[in-house]
């Protein structure tokens, strides 16, 4: 979800309070939402315009690979970092400390947001 009024409204949400948001359409029974509360994210880049299965991350940014802190959006919607839990579309792997390796190629139209809670 993003509070990116460009977004599609199904992706979108409003800040309600420190401790709530309203999301701009229902939440759907299947969908899962992840809110980390508390600290700041070490980085946070969001680009357009990838095209393929490898992404590099702009900007030069770099994660520690598999510690579990980095967090992949595409179009709004987070990504798993797995060969089994999702389907294609939603599954990527870590490739080094600076980029992904997508299962589904991205298409130039693709809006990604790479996050790094370290």
């Amino acid at each position: 979800m993003s509070a990116n009024p460009a977004a599609p409204t199904d992706q979108r949400y409003t800040e309600t309070s420190n401790t709530s948001i309203t999301l701009d359409t229902a939440a759907q029974v299947d969908e899962t939402f992840k809110v980390y509360i508390g600290s700041t994210p070490d980085w946070r880049e969001s680009d357009d315009g990838f095209v393929g299965l490898s992404i590099t991350i702009p900007n030069s940014k770099t994660f520690t690979p598999g510690d579990s802190k980095m967090l992949v959006f595409r179009n709004g919607v987070l990504l798993h970092n797995s060969v089994a839990v999702g389907t294609g579309a939603m599954r990527y792997q870590e490739a080094g400390n600076n980029g992904i390796t997508l299962e589904d190629a991205a298409t130039a139209s693709d809006f990604f947001e790479f996050i790094y809670m370290a």
